[in-house]
């Protein structure tokens, strides 16, 4: 990553450590005993909108991570500027556009990525390559993990768990996919109602570990995407979660993102 990205990146993600700081009770488990590991492909679950910011921000002194993100975000005028600070990398939907083009376009962003892990960037990937639509994550047939683990089968891999945000406003708890300007709006007007510093937070929980011996990195993908569901989920289903706009507000159905 350039010298000057790396600067921007920690001017932009210490200023939105402290934004999500102010709605959200961030716990890290395991971060502090990590091996000083340069090029490590990171693998998260995908809870909700929000996720990828919180984590970036919250690790980026220790890993300074670059993320795999969906193409779409770079069209949104108000995170344009927070990606290319970050050098993410985007990546088209094949979610909502899945043609020769597109599929051509991922693979070209998962070499690119590939390049990055062996220049010795830490590449941040979803292996679901979307939200959750229930309450535990599902990678299915997402082929974007064993396309890297093809090209390079002998990075090192970070497993991430984050657990906390399903019934956030962030996620697909409310039966649909979230508009992402809008609800960064709702939760702005949210913290200026608070005073911004006496708003309640959501408590995040955030757990990493360094994939043990039985990842199956050389497996089918099928093989690969099952044993990351079952790490991802081990803890069980996510509970819902509902958390107040404000201190005053006592019925649960007034919630924030």
């Amino acid at each position: 990553m350039p010298r000057m990205k790396r600067y921007l990146g920690a001017l932009v993600t210490w200023c939105l450590r402290r934004i999500v700081r102010r709605r959200y009770r961030i716990e890290l488990h395991g971060f502090a005993a990590l091996p000083l590991t340069r090029g490590m492909l990171v693998l998260a679950n995908h809870p909700a909108e929000i996720d990828p910011l919180v984590l970036v921000a919250e690790t980026w002194q220790q890993l300074h991570l670059r993320a795999l993100v969906l193409q779409e975000f770079y069209d949104i005028l108000i995170t344009r500027g927070i990606l290319w600070a970050g050098s993410t990398l985007p990546i088209p939907d094949l979610e909502v556009t899945r043609t020769a083009e597109s599929v051509r376009q991922l693979k070209q962003r998962m070499g690119e990525a590939v390049a990055a892990l062996h220049a010795g960037d830490n590449v941040l990937l979803y292996p679901s390559g979307r939200l959750y639509r229930g309450p535990h994550e599902v990678v299915g047939n997402a082929s974007g993990t064993q396309l890297i683990l093809k090209q390079y089968p002998e990075v090192p891999v970070l497993l991430v768990r984050i657990r906390g945000f399903w019934g956030s406003s962030f996620s697909c708890a409310a039966g649909s996919k979230p508009k992402l300007v809008k609800t960064l709006r709702t939760g702005a007007w949210i913290l200026l109602r608070n005073g911004i510093f006496w708003c309640p937070k959501r408590p995040i929980v955030i757990v990493c570990e360094i994939a043990p011996a039985d990842f199956p990195r050389r497996a089918p993908r099928q093989e690969l995407n099952h044993w990351l569901d079952q790490w991802f989920n081990q803890p069980g289903d996510e509970p819902l979660t509902r958390v107040p706009t404000t201190r005053a507000c006592q019925r649960a159905s007034l919630c924030e993102p």
